[in-house]
């Protein structure tokens, strides 16, 4: 199960990004690698604060979404670069 840390990191984490996909485009590539940047911040913080022998299914699932996400992010970020 999460721990009070990791839910309120995730609380965060879909909180930004649910700001992000409200139509709040970044066309900038400083604020697109800031971005990045704090994803995998909040990220490496949730990673950091889970115990191996606790971690659930739900926490191993929501670490793969997120990852997806900024995987999905870069790729967007990319093909925004190649078209300017």
């Amino acid at each position: 199960m999460f721990s009070e840390q990791n839910s309120t990191i995730l609380r965060k984490y879909r909180r930004e990004r649910g700001s992000f996909n409200l139509g709040n485009s970044i066309s900038d590539q400083k604020e697109q690698l800031n971005f990045l940047y704090g994803k995998m911040e909040l990220l490496m913080t949730m990673l950091d604060s889970i115990e191996p022998e606790a971690a659930g299914v739900e926490e191993i699932d929501r670490i793969i979404e997120m990852l997806d996400e900024i995987e999905n992010k870069c790729k967007r970020f990319r093909n925004d670069l190649k078209e300017d």
